[in-house]
């Protein structure tokens, strides 16, 4: 076990702690100098209590400052929690994240704005490239096995009872090839201020777009670390210029990778969003629906009248 794989075991609990449990820096900050403090009192106990035990085998004292020196600096959760100590440093949220970044393969997003005669625009949006995305999954071995196995898979039905998407029917019809890739877009609007109040209700609201690969096993794809950011946007941005122009860029790199397709493994394989899943409202408003449920056409998958509805709720 090398010092690089426990360094990487203390940055991922805190990775979890930013991107998992949500915690505030400030909250990150206190566990960090808590360490600290826990591993200061820990090693002053073991140092006096290392020095009267090496004192009594006649050691000279150079010789047991020297051990003691390399005993401590062994205890990497002391030494990456320590600024006196060369090395990975985790004592403050500017270090963790250059360490996640230096790392962990990640990917910054890009602020791209929509109002090109201003640079001070507050009309903008965080954006993170499918493409860019993908490339990184295709490292993982997992995501390689998973994708390996679904190009051999066979549809298949136990008592005529679909357990994935791809045993459908409407899948079967489409005539798709053997290698090829499928996306799930998910759309959901959240407010990253808590408890907000009156006015300022709204003020903070954004939506997220997120992707995760189809062809991940369905216990790995319903999984929240499955799904990958895409874009992040302020609701009033997004109502303000609309959705075409917010999501021009993500068009733009999906038709690409559709069209031109993405290497993996040193062949050239297809991208296909099979499905984009989201609450009723969010996705009335980007395909450009009535937002309304009471409207007479108030389904986005067919025409069929609301009183129509009311007296058959199915329909071929």
């Amino acid at each position: 076990m090398n010092d690089k794989f426990m360094f990487d075991c203390i940055a991922k609990f805190y990775l979890k702690l930013y991107g998992e449990f949500y915690l505030p820096y400030k909250v990150i900050q206190e566990i960090s100098e808590g360490i600290a403090l826990i591993c200061n009192v820990t090693h002053s106990r073991i140092k006096t209590v290392l020095t009267e035990e090496l004192r009594k085998c006649n050691l000279e004292e150079e010789k047991i400052n020297l051990l003691r020196y390399k005993l401590m600096r062994s205890d990497l959760l002391y030494s990456s929690h320590s600024n006196d100590i060369p090395g990975p440093s985790f004592t403050s949220d500017h270090l963790r994240k250059k360490y996640f970044e230096d790392n962990f393969n990640y990917k910054k997003p890009t602020e791209i704005s929509l109002d090109k005669n201003s640079e001070r625009t507050s009309k903008k949006y965080q954006y993170v490239p499918v493409e860019q995305t993908l490339t990184s999954l295709f490292e993982d071995s997992t995501v390689q096995r998973e994708l390996d196995k679904s190009f051999q898979a066979q549809p298949t039905q136990i008592n005529g009872i679909a357990s994935n998407y791809t045993d459908g029917d409407q899948f079967k019809n489409e005539n798709h090839p053997k290698k090829e890739i499928h996306l799930f877009l998910f759309q959901d609007g959240f407010n990253p201020v808590m408890n907000v109040l009156g006015s300022a209700k709204n003020k903070f609201k954004n939506l997220g777009v997120y992707f995760t690969i189809g062809n991940l096993q369905p216990k790995l794809r319903s999984k929240i670390t499955s799904k990958h950011l895409i874009q992040l946007v302020r609701e009033s941005v997004l109502k303000s210029v609309g959705a075409a122009k917010c999501f021009e860029q993500l068009k733009k790199d999906l038709q690409k990778l559709e069209t031109n397709g993405i290497m993996y493994k040193g062949e050239n394989i297809k991208i296909v969003v099979q499905y984009s899943l989201g609450d009723n409202l969010g996705q009335h408003y980007l395909g450009g629906f009535i937002e309304s449920f009471s409207g007479t056409f108030f389904c986005r998958f067919c025409n069929i009248k609301r009183k129509d509805f009311k007296k058959k709720s199915f329909c071929n």
